[in-house]
């Protein structure tokens, strides 16, 4: 399962869009036991 949320923000001139994604797909991949989910943060502005 992979989830997503986008934020888009504007403001002193400036536009700031901020994601984030959310995923449980990789628990076979990883060698830490006690992790259950794999998360991606990207902040952009412009």
């Amino acid at each position: 399962m992979l989830t997503q949320g986008v934020m888009a923000k504007s403001g002193r001139g400036r536009i700031e869009i901020r994601s984030i994604w959310i995923t449980s797909n990789l628990n076979d991949y990883r060698d830490f036991s006690c992790v259950k989910q794999a998360f991606a943060i990207e902040h952009k502005t412009s």
